[in-house]
């Protein structure tokens, strides 16, 4: 991959419902219920970067809205519904 290209992020081509906490997401923008569900993201941080220490990092789970495409980051992985 070069230094301007965009990386080649693979998902599910079907959309689901998910919730957290026993509440089911929607979408704040447009309200939508459906969402495609990335792999996990790593957050890297600058001081664990530096060190070389990239696994230490946490991850987060990303629901990207099936209607408008707005991204949600979740810290815990929601439950998927169906």
């Amino acid at each position: 991959m070069g230094l301007f290209q965009k990386p080649d992020i693979q998902f599910s081509n079907e959309s689901s419902q998910y919730n957290m906490n026993e509440k089911r997401i929607t979408c704040p923008h447009c309200g939508n219920d459906r969402f495609f569900q990335l792999p996990n993201i790593l957050l890297n941080t600058p001081g664990i970067t530096f060190f070389g220490f990239d696994w230490a990092n946490k991850t987060a789970s990303v629901l990207i809205c099936d209607s408008c495409s707005r991204m949600e980051w979740y810290l815990r992985t929601p439950n998927q519904l169906d």
